[in-house]
């Protein structure tokens, strides 16, 4: 009798531990800030077990002639294999709106942005019934000069709509000097761990992504909200000449010859002559700075992470784009099974 105590006690113990496990597991998620349709594999979501999408349906920025925020370029519809998963439409705003803006837009773009929202995603998911997501973010670069404002509006906004979440995004500045900074009145951040340098630097190793610099930024101390992580799967080339900053070329900008450039080692490419590259004109002995981030520096920023930000829930790359997808596919494997 007593053995048989034993195995069911045994028993309920693995039971409510697997049920536990399950339900804590952390989320795989995506950012997929396209303007117009782009190529998704259903398949690739699959394979990686991504279940939510972080959607950027629109940018708003101050318009000097109107002397109001506007919506710029928004989302013209969304690609057929993340038309039915659950997703959180996000909303850039750019910082300058809050500087050009009074009292009375903070509060007004709050109500103006809650309504079109609202039915520009009814456009775009026209089956969601309002449903689909049940969490807004705003993500804004602030400023000290223009917190006040900002966090006005995130509080008003969050007012509007008390049915749904409203998160923000973090950058590590603000997150390791919230005294300056501030926090955002919303119910939880995202943690953006990447754009750690100054690209016009010449001495930069990785505007994008740099471990050593990202562990910087993380301090022990426990952050007034809630946090999710979002690393980045992109880069660019930047781009000098004489050690001035010239501006940023793409991958898909360079031709598939190597012969174009030169390898002069850590991560940057010598242009050996005069030539045109999608518009630009590169001369010889110009430099392409690579600011792809390392898979090491990826792994091993994710398992720091871990160990300073608690009771993380979902874990999430930016952005979705097929040819870094398929370039980063190991380490985005290896990233979410450590969580």
């Amino acid at each position: 009798m007593e053995s048989s105590s034993m195995k069911r006690l045994l028993f309920w113990g693995i039971l409510c531990c697997l049920v536990s496990c399950k339900r804590d597991k952390t989320e795989h998620a995506f950012y997929y800030w396209k303007t117009s349709p782009a190529s998704v594999s259903a398949a690739k979501i699959k394979q990686l077990g991504i279940s939510h999408f972080y959607i950027r349906i629109m940018d708003v920025d101050w318009d000097e002639r109107l002397q109001m925020p506007v919506p710029v370029s928004p989302l013209s519809q969304l690609p057929e294999a993340i038309q039915k998963l659950h997703f959180t439409p996000v909303v850039f705003i750019t910082n300058r709106t809050f500087a050009r803006a009074d009292d009375y837009w903070a509060d007004s773009l709050a109500v103006r942005l809650s309504t079109y929202l609202g039915s520009r995603i009814a456009r775009l998911r026209p089956d969601s019934a309002g449903r689909m997501y049940d969490e807004i973010q705003v993500d804004c670069d602030w400023t000290p000069a223009t917190r006040d404002r900002y966090f006005r509006f995130l509080a008003r906004f969050k007012a509007l709509n008390k049915d749904r979440k409203i998160t923000a995004t973090i950058r590590l500045y603000p997150y390791k000097y919230p005294d300056k900074m501030g926090v955002p009145p919303v119910d939880k951040g995202m943690l953006m761990c990447y754009n750690l340098g100054r690209i016009a630097e010449p001495g930069t190793r990785n505007s994008v992504f740099d471990a050593r610099e990202l562990n910087r930024y993380l301090t022990n101390r426990k952050y007034a909200l809630p946090l999710d992580i979002a690393l980045p799967v992109f880069g660019w080339y930047a781009w000098f000449r004489a050690g001035s900053f010239k501006g940023i070329i793409y991958a898909s900008e360079l031709s598939s010859g190597d012969s174009l450039v030169a390898t002069t080692g850590q991560g940057q490419l010598r242009v050996p002559g005069d030539r045109e590259l999608a518009g630009k004109y590169l001369r010889a002995g110009d430099i392409l700075r690579s600011e792809y981030p390392a898979a090491d520096d990826l792994e091993q920023a994710a398992k720091t992470l871990k160990t300073h930000i608690p009771g993380i829930q979902r874990v999430a790359f930016y952005h979705w784009d097929e040819p870094a997808i398929n370039r980063y596919e190991p380490t985005i494997q290896h990233i979410y099974d450590l969580f």
